[in-house]
């Protein structure tokens, strides 16, 4: 078990974004409109389906269909079908019936039904089909109607289908998305999610010797367990190019919260567009200004704007792209603010929901999980550095004081030669 010594420091939130619609149990809808820009009454037009993929492994648990009460302001006006097939054999993954009027439970603007949990796997290609017939649905885009869940890729609109559930063959194209039917992800995958991923790989030249980043604030406290950098594989799987340092800044003390190398090749795992390397957790809170920033050179980036271009997760707020020019080693990005328009990847990291984070033991001062006398001497170290990194001072202060200093040796030997620390 590791303990982690790094503290989060209270502070109210200030700013927040729209979050995706989430069910009291913390299910959360894989897309939403807000508000819906576009109705269509539809004709029996049979089975309709969109392509789609995932990031990570997820868990699905609800399949729903959209009420569109500028149409039916009673509920649905028929039942409707939806099912998830596996598009390499056309397989029925799972499936249910939607039924009409109110029965179903409203959750954002769809109603939803429980149907058999399955689990989905990144890198492979679903098709979410729903019967489409005498009840509205919107036609939308990415980024300008739809919201998409980061962990969801929409590919393209499939039709084809007959008036009764199947799988629907034909290609409709890639641009907008006949919605209709809706999936609903399990908790259990919420835990650990990148903070942003790029659907599509950027074809812009290997990036020169820089420290960018972006900036963000998360709408909620938030748990970090990895860090990584961008793998474009429009060149090729091979991996990174370069070793590349990724770091979070808090922007008002200028800290480095928490740093990580990320290696060149293919050691590090890939989860959507980037690879990561865990750290031990850090806390981020909500309302405050952070910049993950990292050295560049030697892969490419993708600059791009937050969109469909950009899927961010709801919990943070990105801001800007930021950077110090010509650093070849990692630090606060003290040039400041390049754009506000667009984002640069470059760093990512990884959200968790901090549930399974061990409280950390303030006399496990070289936070190696053990506690021995290894810990006094690193106490000793760290009290005597001149000047103290935040680190250094962080580890140092074991009953958590706020500052470092001879309580602490006094703290450090009442744990020591007590219980403990916590198993």
């Amino acid at each position: 078990m590791r303990w982690s010594t790094v503290r989060p420091i209270a502070l109210a939130a200030t700013s927040y974004a729209i979050p995706l619609t989430c069910t009291a149990n913390g299910q959360q809808l894989a897309w939403q409109f807000d508000p819906p820009t576009f109705f269509a009454n539809t004709q029996n037009i049979g089975t309709t389906g969109i392509v789609f993929r995932v990031t990570e492994e997820l868990t699905i648990t609800r399949l729903g269909f959209y009420d569109d009460d500028n149409f039916s302001p009673d509920g649905l006006g028929r039942q409707q079908q939806v099912g998830i097939y596996l598009d390499s054999n056309q397989q029925l993954l799972t499936s249910g019936t939607v039924p009409a009027g109110t029965a179903a439970p409203l959750v954002g603007r769809f109603r939803m039904v429980d149907v058999d949990d399955i689990t989905l796997q990144p890198s492979t290609d679903y098709v979410l089909a729903s019967t489409l017939i005498d009840d509205g649905f919107i036609l939308s885009q990415v980024g300008d109607e739809i919201t998409l869940d980061p962990r969801v890729i929409l590919v393209e609109e499939r039709g084809g289908g007959g008036t009764t559930l199947s799988y629907p063959p034909s290609f409709q194209g890639t641009i907008t998305f006949d919605v209709g039917p809706i999936f609903e992800i399990g908790d259990a995958s919420q835990a650990d999610a990148p903070a942003w991923n790029v659907p599509s790989a950027n074809s812009s030249s290997p990036a020169s010797t820089n420290v960018f980043g972006t900036r963000f604030t998360p709408n909620e406290d938030i748990s970090v367990s990895a860090l990584g950098y961008y793998d474009e594989t429009l060149f090729g799987d091979d991996g990174l190019e370069a070793a590349h340092e990724v770091g979070i800044y808090d922007d008002q003390t200028f800290q480095l919260l928490a740093s990580a190398t990320v290696p060149a090749g293919t050691q590090a795992a890939r989860n959507g567009s980037h690879r990561y390397v865990s750290i031990t957790p850090i806390m981020l809170e909500a309302g405050r200004s952070y910049s993950c920033v990292a050295t560049i050179a030697g892969d490419r980036t993708s600059n791009v704007t937050p969109g469909g271009s950009l899927v961010v997760d709801p919990r943070i707020t990105t801001t800007a792209w930021v950077g110090d020019f010509g650093s070849a080693s990692l630090r606060f990005p003290f040039d400041g603010v390049v754009t506000t328009n667009t984002r640069i990847m470059g760093p990512s990291f990884i959200i968790g929901d901090g549930s399974g984070d061990p409280e950390p033991c303030p006399a496990d001062v070289n936070a190696d999980g053990v506690l021995n006398s290894s810990d006094f001497f690193a106490w000793v170290t760290f009290f005597v550095a001149d000047p103290r990194t935040p680190q250094q001072e962080a580890a140092c202060d074991v009953n958590r004081s706020g500052v470092c200093d001879n309580s602490d040796f006094f703290a450090w030997v009442t744990i020591f030669t007590g219980e403990g620390c916590p198993e």
